[in-house]
C-alpha cells in the first residue's frame, strides 16, 4: 500500500495542436472542479516550451493518494473529459509522485517515461531497474531518478529522470549503453515515448512538506495587503515631491520601489504573520482557521482604506512645481 503522503499528479498531453485556446478553457474547467474536491492543494498548467518541452504539462497536487485518486476517478472529472472534443482528451501520461523525496537543480531537464511490465515479471523488472540506475548514474550531468509503482486504471510503472542539461539528457537517451539495457528488458511489454520537461522537480513540490502548499488566492491576498499601503504612500507623498518628473519615469521609479519593498521586508513579514492561515493544521478546526484569516484580512483592508482616506484628505503636501 502506498504511503498516505502528499501527492503530485503530472499529466502530459501533446495532442492539442490547433486547439490551444480550447485546451486552456478546458483546463480552467477542470481546475474549478478539482478545487472542490477534498484534499485539493493546487493546479497548474505549463505550456510547451520547444525545443526541449513539446508537451503540455498539467500539475495537480493533493494531500494524499486517496484524495488524488478520488479526483482522477471521479464522475465530475469524467463528465468534463467526455464533454470536450477528442483532441483535448488524448492525455499521453498520468503519473503520481509522492513527496517523500525529490531531486532539484536550477536549469535541469527531466524526462518522463511510462513502462508496462509483463504479468509475473515484476521481480525481474526490479533487478533490471537496479542495473539501469547503475549505468545511467555514470553518465555526465545525471542528477537523479525516481520510479513510481503502477496504479490500476491510472498509470503503469513511471520514471522521471533528471539531467543538468538537454544535451546530457539526449546523450543518455540515445546512448548505446541505454539501448543495450533496453534490449535486455524482455520483461517489458511496452515503454512509452520519452516526454521531456523543462526544469526539475523543485517547482512541483512544496519547499516545506510540514507546511504544505500555499494556494495562489492566499498569496494574492498577502500581496494586496502589502502592496496597497506602498502605493497609497507613493501617491500621497512621492508624487507631489517628485511632481516635476514626467509620468513614465516617475511610474517606473514608483514600481521599482514597490517591488523592492515587497521582496523585502513586507512579503516575508506578512507570510510569517499569517503562517497560521497560509498553512492551517489538518484538523477539525481548519475551516474555522480559514474563516478567521479571511475575516482578519477584511478588517485590515477596511482599516487601511479608511486610514489612507483620512490621510489623503488631511495631508496637503506641496512639492516642486513641474517645469
Amino acid at each position: 500500500m502506498m504511503a498516505d503522503s502528499a501527492v503530485t499528479v503530472v499529466i502530459t498531453s501533446s495532442g492539442v495542436a490547433g486547439h490551444e485556446t480550447e485546451f486552456r478553457e478546458f483546463q480552467q474547467e477542470l481546475r474549478s472542479a478539482a478545487s472542490r474536491f477534498a484534499g485539493f492543494l493546487s493546479y497548474e498548467v505549463i505550456e510547451p516550451s520547444p525545443p526541449v518541452q513539446r508537451a503540455w504539462v498539467v500539475i495537480q497536487r493533493f494531500e494524499s493518494t486517496t484524495h488524488a485518486l478520488g479526483w482522477l476517478q471521479s464522475d465530475a472529472r469524467r463528465n468534463i473529459l467526455d464533454s470536450v472534443i477528442p483532441a483535448l482528451t488524448s492525455m499521453d501520461n498520468i503519473c503520481l509522485f509522492h513527496e517523500n523525496s525529490k531531486v532539484s537543480r536550477a536549469g535541469a531537464v527531466s524526462v518522463l517515461i511510462s513502462t508496462k511490465v509483463k504479468d509475473g515479471r515484476e521481480s525481474d523488472f526490479n533487478r533490471w531497474r537496479e542495473e539501469m540506475f547503475r549505468v545511467q548514474a555514470g553518465f555526465p550531468g545525471y542528477l537523479g531518478c525516481r520510479w513510481e509503482p503502477p496504479i490500476p486504471g491510472v498509470q503503469e510503472w513511471t520514471a522521471i529522470i533528471q539531467f543538468d542539461s538537454d544535451a546530457n539528457l539526449e546523450y543518455w537517451l540515445n546512448s548505446d549503453a541505454r539501448k543495450s539495457i533496453l534490449e535486455q528488458a524482455d520483461m517489458i511489454e511496452n515503454e512509452s515515448d520519452a516526454q521531456k520537461l523543462r526544469g526539475g522537480f523543485e517547482e512541483w513540490f512544496a519547499s516545506d512538506r510540514e507546511k504544505g502548499f500555499t494556494p495562489a488566492w492566499k498569496q494574492n491576498h498577502l500581496v494586496l495587503l502589502s502592496l496597497y499601503p506602498i502605493v497609497m504612500l507613493e501617491i500621497i507623498f512621492l508624487d507631489p515631491l517628485l511632481g516635476w518628473i514626467q509620468r513614465p519615469p516617475l511610474t517606473f521609479l514608483a514600481n521599482a520601489v514597490s517591488v523592492a519593498l515587497l521582496s523585502w521586508p513586507l512579503i516575508p513579514l506578512t507570510e510569517k504573520a499569517f503562517g497560521w492561515w497560509l498553512h492551517p493544521a489538518h484538523s477539525g478546526h481548519r475551516l474555522r482557521t480559514e474563516a478567521s484569516g479571511v475575516f482578519l484580512l477584511c478588517v485590515l483592508y477596511t482599516g487601511l482604506v479608511m486610514f489612507f482616506w483620512f490621510l489623503a484628505s488631511h495631508v496637503h503636501f506641496t512639492g516642486p512645481a513641474k517645469p
